[in-house]
């Protein structure tokens, strides 16, 4: 069975650069790929039935703009490297998500990109970057 490589994107430079990287790799291996969007939303929040219609609204929305403005195109770019290429949006925290897809998808590898924040960035909104190192169970792979 092929190996699969979990890549994490959110739009940016940083995302697209890692996951040509990972597209190279799958190449090279045999691998498929999984990418997959991962929207910050709490679902641990209260709401008023009228709150909840319009966060349903919202989410939609997010998972509709993920999928046409991120993963499709990025997508399309990979699938032309003769690499088969799954793609999935989830809500949560980036890091959780992509561990739990990790495991849920038997990924052999995870692959993000690093978007260099400062150190004051980093310590005041956390690091998903770090986070993921610190639980998933698979190798990680950053790409500057």
């Amino acid at each position: 069975m092929p190996d699969t490589f979990l890549v994490g994107t959110d739009g940016s430079a940083c995302a697209e650069r890692a996951a040509e990287f990972a597209a190279q790799r799958a190449k090279a291996e045999g691998a498929s790929i999984f990418l997959a969007a991962v929207v910050e939303w709490s679902r641990y929040a209260f709401y008023t039935p009228e709150e909840l219609e319009s966060r349903t609204a919202a989410k939609k929305s997010e998972i509709d703009k993920a999928n046409t403005q991120v993963l499709e195109p990025l997508k399309e770019k990979l699938s032309s490297d003769q690499v088969k290429v799954e793609t999935l949006v989830r809500h949560g925290h980036a890091a959780d998500v992509l561990s739990e897809l990790a495991e849920q998808e038997g990924a052999s590898q995870i692959f993000i990109g690093r978007h260099g924040r400062s150190r004051i960035e980093q310590a005041l909104f956390g690091s998903v970057t770090v986070r993921l190192l610190q639980s998933a169970n698979v190798p990680v792979t950053v790409v500057p």
